[in-house]
């Protein structure tokens, strides 16, 4: 490694910029296709692609923070394996259109382990945040961190998610009905921790205010258990101004025409994804699955979530308004290879 290469890494790290995965991802690529085709260049090859990465991060023409490079910024972090936080197709579809919310927030700090709150999205139906996590230890083998006790509350009080699995209050309904979360690790020893809730109706709030106060640090072991766990206590306490679009989020409300075997209660595209509600007239039919289809009729796919309960049907698709924003057909499709068209009008 030369001079000039050393002092251009040097800058990044020193630094600490942050170069979308996109970027990276593309430099992998082209020197695993270089390492493969002309393995005598491959020196000269990283030095060119260092050069050209460093004077783009330098010059703030790729990685300016507008509102593409906040996106980039919640889609993708950079780590020592190079993966990314994964999230579903209708959280990414909103992401990709803008819909979501950079925090430039400060670590709170509590026995040397700092938690900030990157982004968040917050629609009718989903509730996303990203939280980075920074701990100042000694601990070398750390596998990964994850929040413990956490809740989630509106300006209004009202609980949006209780993370102590506690006895709520009759008057204080957790929402939640299925949460996802996930661990990642940056090359900075930087932890993300990504939590997605999902619920029939989150409320317009202005506020949100997010409670932790544990902290699991699981530590890589060697034995016949895989992580040593470490509890560390703390108030990390955050209010969330939530964004005017969130706020005044659109959605996109359906009727159905006339059909003698379904009823149609609710049906609702949102900025993360598409929610039906439907009773059947004719309760002897043994449906397989439903698919969603645009009035061209363009498929957009298989419900990932469909239950059925006493003639009651709920369907759940990753289809967002950025997607579809125009009359579309339900195709419920049954054991005896019949297909039931609806016809849903916006």
């Amino acid at each position: 490694m030369d001079k000039i290469e050393q002092l251009l890494i040097e800058t990044v790290q020193r630094d600490k910029l942050n170069i979308p995965f996109e970027f990276t991802n593309t430099i992998k690529k082209a020197l695993d296709d270089e390492r493969i085709n002309n393995k005598q260049n491959h020196n000269y090859f990283i030095k060119i692609i260092t050069i050209c990465a460093t004077m783009l991060l330098c010059t703030g023409i790729a990685f300016a923070m507008s509102n593409k490079g906040k996106n980039n910024t919640l889609r993708n972090y950079i780590n020592t394996n190079e993966s990314q936080i994964k999230i579903n197709n209708g959280i990414e579809e909103a992401i990709n259109n803008g819909y979501n919310q950079y925090l430039n927030q400060d670590y709170i700090i509590n026995n040397n382990l700092g938690i900030k709150i990157d982004n968040i999205i917050m629609d009718d139906y989903n509730l996303y945040l990203l939280f980075n996590i920074d701990y100042n230890s000694n601990i070398e083998d750390i596998g990964y961190i994850k929040i413990k006790d956490i809740n989630i509350l509106d300006e209004n009080q009202n609980l949006l998610y209780d993370g102590n699995e506690n006895i709520i209050n009759s008057k204080k309904e957790n929402i939640v009905n299925q949460l996802s979360i996930r661990y990642q690790k940056n090359s900075n020893e930087n932890f993300y921790q990504s939590l997605n809730l999902a619920s029939e109706k989150f409320p317009r709030c202005k506020n949100i205010y997010i409670n932790i106060d544990t902290v699991e640090v699981f530590i890589n072991s060697k034995g016949y258990k895989k992580y040593k766990e470490l509890e560390i206590k703390g108030k990390w306490n955050f209010k969330i101004d939530i964004d005017d679009k969130m706020i005044n989020r659109e959605t996109i409300k359906y009727t159905l025409k006339d059909n003698e075997k379904f009823k149609l209660t609710s049906g609702i595209i949102g900025s993360t994804q598409a929610m039906f509600n439907l009773e059947m007239v004719d309760k002897d039919i043994n449906i397989t699955s439903i698919e969603l289809r645009d009035k061209n009729n363009n498929s957009y796919g298989i419900a990932k979530y469909f239950s059925l309960s006493d003639g009651k049907i709920k369907a759940i698709f990753d289809v967002t308004l950025f997607e579809i924003n125009d009359d579309i057909k339900l195709i419920i499709k049954s054991s005896n290879n019949e297909d039931i068209i609806l016809d849903l009008i916006k």
